[in-house]
């Protein structure tokens, strides 16, 4: 897999030999590589995803066995590695920036071949999951820039959006978003135990409910 740095243009080729290189287009010889599927803990595993940041410093590499690490370009250890547990194929990985600009909150929207998974960019904690119905893999996520509205691609005719509120605001162009949303908070349906107390032992014996 092939990635270009937004930031400065550096090349980025990610092999079935779990080797990162990286290029600089002006010239011949790569300016440095390394093996970033040993480094993330998954040697062996081949790459098939990759990605650089919009900061110009980071990159993002995927592997067969399921495994996602984040890297500085200016270091050969991870600063996160993220299982997705399934030992699928990772397929894509995206960066999503906050509306706001700026490092704090930007989370990594990474995909397998049978899930998609949102965290944080900082230490790897879960923000949500998206697992598509149906069958055929997913083959990329297409996020639109600092908002909550996601597509997934599978092999099947049809595309998946997906709007997630907490991530971000809808597109301007798709403002009704917001609307269906609110609707649907307002219709939403108590939790089965919203109108029950919790009694402890104690209380059941003293009522000799017990």
């Amino acid at each position: 897999v092939v990635g270009v740095s937004p930031a400065h243009g550096l090349l980025g080729i990610a092999g079935e030999d779990g080797v990162l290189e990286c290029f600089d287009p002006r010239q011949r010889a790569a300016v440095g590589s390394f093996d970033a599927a040993t480094a993330t803990g998954a040697s062996g595993d081949a790459l098939t995803a990759l990605r650089f940041d919009d900061t110009g410093l980071g990159c993002a590499v995927g592997t067969s066995g399921g495994l996602v690490a984040l890297f500085d370009l200016r270091a050969r250890s991870p600063l996160v590695v993220k299982d997705h547990m399934y030992g699928q194929r990772i397929t894509d990985i995206k960066f999503q920036q906050p509306s706001g600009g700026g490092l704090s909150g930007r989370r990594v929207i990474s995909a397998d071949t049978r899930i998609v998974k949102i965290w944080d960019a900082r230490d790897g904690k879960a923000f949500t999951n998206i697992e598509p119905p149906g069958v055929g893999d997913i083959n990329d996520v297409c996020v639109w820039p600092s908002s909550g509205l996601l597509m997934v691609a599978k092999d099947a005719p049809e595309i998946m959006p997906y709007f997630v509120p907490s991530l971000g605001p809808a597109p301007r162009w798709a403002a009704f978003l917001e609307g269906l949303t609110e609707e649907l908070e307002e219709a939403a349906v108590p939790t089965v135990y919203d109108d029950y107390r919790f009694v402890t032992r104690q209380e059941l014996q003293k009522l000799a409910l017990g």
